[in-house]
Parts: C-alpha cells; structure tokens; sequence
C-alpha cells in the first residue's frame, strides 16, 4: 500500500480521500473490536489463560479502548510516510514513546490497571498528534475529519450499551462459560449486523456511502443488497 501512495503523492485530493474512506472504515472496525475485547474479556482470558488470570481481567478491558485509536493511528503513519513527512511523524513518535514510558512509570505505583490506563491515553495522544499532521498536510476541514470518526463512536456507543444490557440479563443464567459465550456472541453478531445493515446512511459519510456504491461486486444478490442500501 505504501509504494501505490508514494506514487500519487503530489496527488492531494486524491490521497485525502483515500484518508477519509480508510479511517472510517478503520473507526468502525476499531470500535467493533474494543467493545468486543471489553464485553468478552472474561471469557477470553478464563479460555485462554485459566482462572489464576483473572486479575487481567479488568487490565484487557481498559487496553480495549485503546485498540480503536491504534489501528488508525497506524494508518497515519502511512500517509505522512508516503508524502514524505518523515522528520515530522518522528518528533511525534518520540513523544509518544515518553507519553508511554511516564505513563507506565507513575502507574507502576499503583496498581497494573492505571498502567493500562496510562498507555490507553499516549495511544490516544498519539492518535490525535499523527491525525493533526495528516490533516495539515491535506487540508482537511474540522466537519469532514470530525464527520469520518461519527459512524465508530456511534458504533462503540450502541454496541456497549446493547453489551452491557444483555450481560445484566444472564447475571441469574447458568454459570456455563462456553453456553455464555456462544449466547453472547450471538446477540452480539446480531446486534451488529441491525445496525450496519439497517441503518447504514444514518451514520456513513458521503465519501463511504458513495465508495460503498460504487463496488463492482459479481454476487448479484450481494451486489443489489449493497446497491439499494448504499446508492443515493
């Protein structure tokens, strides 16, 4: 993907919708992943780690938050080390590596949990520090950098609460773990599927909705799907 920018770099408008179709396809996908993370941490660490674990428990839920800002941030990387903007992402980077190094110092002294917290917040730091440089390098407006992160955090947002609901009603349920997980996996598919499906123009931007429409898919049963819920 980085040699295809480097090619068009002189091309700004070009890469800047590139930018925006990728980090909210990213959001999106990044907020599907820490509410999962956070909703499922319990059944993730007693399968794959065992009950001695459990302590981790409340550290994974906390670092979950911090996967939504990762995965974009990594994509701003790309487009400032495709413009040529190497000097600039690498101040930032440095101060992002003492961010985590302080964070991780002052929480030491108190509990494993505020380490976690420490790093969810440079990741954040970062994230915004790499967002502020890929934007002043493609002239990006406040309402459409603002507009591309609405679609994740209204997912992040639904998917918590639906999660955090469901989880309330198998509080009196059978202590089944796996039963558990199977249940809440698939409400949680389902829950996720009704609001992507559904309402897919109440949250997307113009510059996915017309990305989505444009897809040249073979399925035609797919293909008209995706046409009738994403074409104007």
């Amino acid at each position: 993907f980085f040699p295809a920018l480097s090619r068009i770099q002189k091309e700004t408008e070009k890469i800047s919708n590139i930018y925006l179709i990728s980090i909210e396809i990213l959001f999106v996908l990044g907020a599907t992943l820490s509410i999962f993370y956070y909703s499922f941490a319990e059944e993730i660490i007693m399968i794959l780690l065992g009950g001695k674990w459990l302590p981790a428990i409340d550290m994974l839920k906390i670092l979950s938050f911090g996967v939504l800002f990762r995965v974009s941030y990594k994509f701003c990387d790309l487009i400032s080390k495709s413009v040529g903007q190497v000097f600039q992402m690498a101040w930032r980077q440095g101060l992002y590596a003492l961010t985590v190094l302080i964070s991780v110092y002052i929480g030491s002294q108190f509990s494993l949990s505020l380490v976690s917290g420490g790093i969810v917040i440079s990741v954040i730091i970062n994230y915004l520090l790499m967002s502020q440089l890929v934007v002043s390098i493609l002239k990006i407006g406040l309402r459409k950098y603002l507009k591309i992160h609405m679609a994740g955090f209204f997912l992040g947002g639904y998917l918590f609460l639906v999660s955090t609901g469901f989880k309330i009603l198998l509080i009196d349920f059978p202590d089944n773990l796996y039963l558990k997980l199977f249940m809440k996996a698939t409400f949680f598919l389902v829950a996720l599927s009704i609001f992507l499906f559904i309402y897919p123009r109440s949250f997307l931007s113009d510059e996915l909705l017309k990305f989505f429409a444009d897809l040249k898919i073979k399925n035609p049963i797919l293909s008209k799907i995706v046409q009738k819920k994403f074409h104007n």
